[in-house]
């Protein structure tokens, strides 16, 4: 039994490790590595190294098989290198987690998996850096009036403009009216974006789409740094890595396309650091980060709840009912500043539900699919997670943690369910799918064998 949850735990590594669809085969000898590392983090102490390097191959073997079964290429060499690969990197890593700790062992193995994602956005040389050329000839240029039908492009003209000195609530209307497709003006205060997160696009340094990439990535990996740190409040080291693996996976289609311009997933950031403060009973700082991820989206309300009874619920007085009042009023100003601001019908109808109230299963399946599309077998693994993490935080104590997260997830599934932007609204899963991934690793508490 504890080698089978070392086995399944890596075989589920190699799975994870993204790759665009084109270039599966050359992610096989990085899947090795990853695999080997997390399976030997997971096997217990008292076995045999021999026993973590055997189920590291093993794991890895089983994932090749898998994915050659799912019509993935696959080709004799980089397969054989993978289970060398996943072999050795077990043993290293067995000796410095011998020699060091098992902490310090997790530290290099998530070096390596953000070097991994460095690789696939681009940024060190390989493939990925040679196929940069067509995705940055569309950042640095601005979006030229009836050239342009995506909202990526409504968000990245809006950043030229205010790069330009317009101000926000301007400068995303022109954008609008300027889309090919007729939009016209934003009709409500719902149709509007916020303007925190733009404001912060014009005062970082940098002209274009391309620095704002930039920008991106380093947001992205300050948040799969906390993600990893989410499980490993709960789960040991190899478990935890998980989290980040999933994490670089479920970004890496947005840094391959306009989608990374799209606030739910700056606001689905932000809500992995909120909940990784509040779970640490950092309660100013969770207060403060989830009314930032209010003020980048209206969406990320579901976070206040979750705040709100995790305070009550946790045993320490201190600061109590400033906590709470804190974490109820913060997340309003930036609302009550968009209904004033916002330069569109006064009324109920600008914040009227109604135009959203056509969810359903599908389309939370849908919602929950979204940035798939750099893990081999995203489109079935991802729609899970959610309730894997469910499941996971069942168990876990103190319960006012278990009830952040419980009512975190809880409440953004029932919002997919219920709302939905329509039938190209899929991107609302960002609100939810990387506080979801972060999380997703605690339910194998239950089954990892302890030291």
């Amino acid at each position: 039994m504890r080698l089978a949850v070392g086995f399944a735990l890596g075989l589920l590594a190699f799975l994870l490790v993204p790759s665009a669809p084109a270039l599966v085969r050359q992610s096989w000898l990085l899947r090795g590595v990853i695999t080997g590392g997390i399976t030997t983090l997971t096997t217990p102490w008292d076995l045999l190294p021999a026993a973590a390097d055997a189920m590291s191959v093993i794991a890895a073997l089983t994932g090749e098989m898998i994915l050659t079964w799912s019509g993935q290429p696959f080709e004799p060499g980089p397969a054989i290198g993978a289970l060398a690969l996943a072999g050795g990197i077990s043993a290293g890593i067995g000796i410095l987690r011998r020699r060091s700790g098992p902490d310090v062992a997790a530290s290099t193995m998530l070096a390596i998996v953000l070097l991994a994602f460095l690789w696939i956005a681009g940024v060190l040389p390989g493939p990925y850096r040679r196929s940069t050329g067509r995705l940055f000839a569309q950042l640095v240029a601005e979006p030229r009036r009836g050239h342009y039908d995506f909202d990526g492009d409504i968000y990245l003209r809006t950043y030229f403009e205010m790069k330009h000195g317009g101000a926000f609530y301007p400068s995303f209307a022109t954008a609008c009216v300027q889309d090919s497709r007729g939009l016209g003006a934003p009709r409500s205060t719902l149709n509007y974006r916020e303007p925190l997160l733009f404001d912060v696009w014009r005062s970082l340094p940098g002209r274009n789409g391309i620095d704002l990439r930039g920008w991106f990535l380093a947001f992205v990996i300050i948040v799969v740094i906390g993600g990893y740190h989410i499980a490993r409040a709960f789960v040991g080291p190899g478990p935890a890595l998980l989290a980040p693996l999933a994490l670089t996976g479920y970004f890496a289609t947005a840094i391959w396309s306009e989608w990374f311009l799209f606030p739910e997933l700056w606001g689905g950031g932000l809500a992995v650091l909120a909940m990784l403060a509040v779970l640490r009973g950092r309660w100013w700082a969770g207060a403060l980060l989830i009314a930032l991820a209010v003020a980048v989206r209206e969406l990320m309300v579901f976070l206040v709840p979750a705040y709100l009874l995790g305070r009550i619920l946790c045993t320490n007085p201190r600061h109590r009912m400033a906590h709470v009042i804190a974490g109820a009023v913060l997340p309003l100003v930036p609302l009550v500043i968009q209904v004033v601001a916002a330069p569109s019908a006064r009324g109920p109808s600008a914040w009227s539900l109604a135009p959203w109230l056509h969810g359903g299963p599908a389309t939370l399946v849908d919602c929950l699919r979204f940035s798939s599309n750099f893990v081999p077998m995203g489109a079935w693994l991802l729609p899970w997670v959610p309730l894997v993490s469910l499941l996971g935080a069942i168990a876990i104590r103190p319960r006012w943690r278990a009830s952040v997260l419980l009512t975190s997830i809880g409440l953004a599934l029932l919002g997919l369910f219920t709302f939905s932007a329509g039938p190209y609204g899929l991107y609302w899963g960002a609100i939810l799918q990387p506080l979801a991934l972060a999380a997703f690793p605690i339910a194998a508490h239950a089954l990892e064998p302890r030291a």
